[in-house]
């Protein structure tokens, strides 16, 4: 789907090891989301997602990666606009691990709610990274888990530099 247009070798061999140039990385995985149908059938939150025009061509997209605070961070689409289905420079921006894995809401393999898993008797409750404790209900265990998101959303977006990455936390805190 995509236009691989780059000037360069994009996987060259340095020293004897194959490397990725880290601008065509980013590139291609976020056009396998979006194109992939075996990547969507294992990741079915994907379905419906797509890319710009202008970045389907690899060359727009890393003129615009170029200019953003992107090392050792990773794309996300919808942290501006939650729910969001496009891939532009308008909607994303990069952010760390951590905070994507706080910020996705789709289902589980375990058909629970996000962030719980059934241990024995109890529900175990974890908020990205963090684990927060167990609980003898599902709705218990929600309700917990909903507001420490909320609260660790709140926490983050206020030491943030970026207002837009800010005000994206504080929507996204909101709709918990």
């Amino acid at each position: 789907m995509g236009i691989n247009d780059s000037p360069y070798v994009v996987k060259p061999i340095v020293n004897g090891i194959k490397t990725i140039c880290p601008y065509y990385s980013r590139w291609f995985l976020m056009i396998n989301r979006c194109y992939n149908p075996r990547y969507q059938a294992d990741k079915p939150s994907y379905k419906g997602v797509s890319v710009c025009n202008d970045w389907l061509t690899f060359t727009s997209f890393k003129e615009w990666m170029e200019k953003q605070d992107w090392e050792n961070k990773e794309l996300d689409k919808d942290l501006l606009f939650p729910g969001n289905k496009v891939y532009s420079p308008n909607t994303c921006v990069f952010i760390t691990r951590d905070l994507n894995a706080l910020l996705a809401i789709g289902g589980t393999k375990s058909n629970l709610p996000r962030g719980m898993t059934k241990r024995t008797n109890k529900y175990l409750v974890r908020c990205g990274n963090e684990y927060i404790g167990y609980y003898d209900t599902v709705e218990e265990a929600t309700i917990v888990y909903k507001k420490h998101k909320k609260k660790r959303l709140v926490k983050i977006a206020n030491e943030q530099s970026d207002i837009r990455i800010k005000e994206g936390l504080i929507r996204h805190a909101i709709n918990v």
